[in-house]
């Protein structure tokens, strides 16, 4: 089945008519759906992964983005975000010996943080930045209360 990969701007524009009509998406899956649905008007043949259409509405604006994370027991050092791929830089604190610990890792891009415990995206909310506060984080982490 061929597929055709929509620019960056048709995305926005894509995000932004969805958000028109939703203000608020409990789900990942739910946006996705919606987006692809709104790109296919303009070509059947587009098409968009969750881990593009989350970078994207990170970096456009158009949406605030609200992560729940859970705490996962691997104390694995990380090299990628889980949120966005971008590499992760090491966030260290020096010893009074002189040598370095790392506390934990911390994205550039999106601001996806986590300590040694490592923190790990359950569920994605979007919602309309439209009318909003415009002084909120445009991402903000939540973290899920134990048996969720």
């Amino acid at each position: 089945m061929a597929y055709r990969l929509p620019s960056k701007e048709e995305v926005e524009h894509a995000i932004a008519a969805v958000l028109r009509r939703e203000k608020k998406l409990p789900s990942e899956s739910r946006f996705l759906s919606l987006v692809r649905r709104e790109l296919k008007r303009k070509d059947k043949e587009y098409t968009i992964s969750h881990e593009r259409l989350r970078r994207i509405a990170l970096c456009s604006g158009l949406c605030k983005v609200t992560i729940h994370t859970r705490e996962a027991p691997t104390r694995r050092p990380m090299a990628k975000c889980p949120v966005c791929n971008t590499r992760v830089k090491a966030v260290k604190n020096e010893t009074i010996y002189g040598g370095t610990v790392t506390l934990g890792y911390e994205c550039p891009f999106c601001g996806y943080w986590t300590g040694m415990k490592r923190r790990v995206p359950q569920r994605y909310v979007f919602s309309s930045t439209e009318g909003g506060k415009r002084d909120v984080p445009v991402v903000r982490f939540m973290d899920m209360p134990e048996g969720e």
